[in-house]
């Protein structure tokens, strides 16, 4: 008899399960990637390569670093987000038949390795953030040679304009022709950055030109020292004429004017470390928003000759700021710093406010006195001009240095020079304010001497002094 060879069911399902099992074990796992780890991979920054080196309206290269393409505006299109335009030797070259501006859409970082970017086109819009570093620029158009943040971050690192070439002014806000806004996705919050020990710029306008600008803006300076750099204005500004059949004139144009009608909506916030600027303008009080300046230093800073419609100043970082000119704000001091008002023909302030328990001073020439509209709030330490050593510089006996439109929460203390060691700081109430004097000179005190005069040549005894 035959042996029957069909197997039986369970031996059937334990082969079919031993199959599986070694089957599975066969298997390669793909690893499981994260949904940003496949966009960060997918968008990883790249850097495109452009050298202008084989004419105007030539289209060549296709943008590595041996072959970079001749057009800057070839390798901007073929830039992605967070990619790097990185200008070669003979620098770049962004072409116009028109005197539109170019729109940045893309979010790139544009380094001119210290080479140049000569631009004939009417001006840059950005509608994203943009960052140009360690550039000469060179804008030919005279029509709205601008940089408009639009209300995107700008970030100029190292950044310069070339002699015969315009001024480029930058602006918070965007550009408006008829009433249009140029760029096609305005932002509310524009961000001015700006460092570099050689920059050198033009206007620099928290708004827009030729039209408003609805949000706040942040100007901040960070060592920047150029020579040449031009003012600030915490409003928008009005574009000057330019005669369009003219525009490769060699003649710089007129800056754009101020204009209060430009307005910005929110807040203006401008800081500036070891930076200088000509002149600081804030908005008036019709305005929605107030402009906050910030000076931040370690050291003696006389960098701004005036300041002018600016509501709230505020001094830290430990060191020394001398405004030539001042209207009337809010002074805040922080970190044991000083304000030194002692170029003001007639200094006023709205109010002080000394952030720290002590350490902080307010500096005034010998005969000089502060109105402060308001009060003095916090520990102050009073001075006049050339003091040293945590001591006064001389002051006038019986004289009115404060007076106080509210009186103050504390006291402003006062260490006199060793010449007028009996001298005292002495507040006296003046109808709902103060007024902050020194002591009257009595016959024992010392009296410092400020000049001697010798007549003729003599001994000691018979010699003549005269004192001042």
């Amino acid at each position: 008899m035959k042996k029957n060879n069909q197997m039986k069911p369970d031996n059937v399902a334990k082969r079919l399960w031993a199959f599986f099992i070694v089957l599975t074990m066969c298997i390669t796992v793909q690893p499981v990637v994260p949904v940003k780890a496949q966009e960060a991979v997918q968008t990883a920054a790249r850097t495109i390569y452009t050298e202008f080196k084989d004419g105007n309206s030539t289209h060549s290269g296709d943008g590595s670093y041996g072959n970079p393409y001749n057009l800057f505006e070839d390798a901007y299109a073929a830039a992605g987000n967070g990619d790097e335009i990185s200008i070669l030797g003979s620098g770049a070259f962004l072409n116009a038949e028109a005197a539109e501006p170019f729109i940045f859409d893309k979010s790139v970082t544009v380094n001119g390795n210290g080479n140049t970017f000569s631009n004939r086109k009417g001006g840059f819009i950005l509608n994203t953030d943009v960052t140009f570093k360690n550039i000469t620029l060179r804008f030919s158009n005279r029509l709205h040679d601008a940089i408009f943040a639009n209300g995107h971050k700008l970030v100029l690192e190292n950044v310069t304009c070339d002699s015969g070439f315009r001024y480029v002014d930058i602006f918070g806000g965007s550009l408006y022709e008829n009433g249009k806004n140029m760029g096609n996705h305005p932002g509310s919050e524009a961000q001015i950055l700006i460092t570099g020990g050689g920059t050198n710029l033009g206007n620099i306008y928290a708004g827009s030109m030729n039209g408003t600008y609805d949000g706040k803006t942040q100007i901040v300076l960070a060592h920047v020292s150029g020579t040449q750099n031009g003012e600030i204005y915490a409003s928008g500004a009005l574009e000057p004429y330019v005669n369009q059949d003219d525009w490769f004139s060699t003649q710089e144009p007129d800056p754009p004017a101020a204009d209060g009608q430009y307005t910005v909506s929110g807040d203006v916030e401008i800081s500036l470390t070891g930076s200088d600027t000509k002149q600081v303008y804030g908005v008036s009080e019709n305005h929605a928003g107030k402009t906050f300046l910030t000076i931040d230093t370690d050291q003696s800073y006389t960098g701004i000759p005036g300041i002018s419609k600016v509501g709230n100043l505020t001094v830290k970082g430990g060191g020394t700021f001398a405004p030539a000119a001042l209207d009337s704000c809010t002074v805040r001091l922080e970190g044991a710093s000083a304000i030194d008002l002692s170029q003001m023909e007639t200094p006023q302030v709205h109010s002080i406010v000394s952030a720290d328990s002590a350490g902080n001073r307010l500096i005034l020439g010998k005969e000089q006195k502060l109105n402060v509209t308001d009060t003095i709030t916090g520990a102050l330490t009073f001075e006049t001009l050339n003091g040293r050593n945590g001591k006064s510089g001389i002051a006038e006996y019986g004289h009115t240095y404060l007076e106080l439109g509210r009186a103050a929460d504390t006291e402003v203390s006062f260490t006199p020079t060793d010449g007028q060691a009996g001298m005292t700081l002495e507040r006296t109430s003046s109808g709902d304010g103060e007024i902050w004097k020194t002591s009257e000179l009595s016959g024992d005190e010392p009296v410092a001497v400020k000049n001697v005069t010798v007549k003729k040549s003599c001994t000691f005894g018979e010699c003549f002094k005269y004192y001042e």
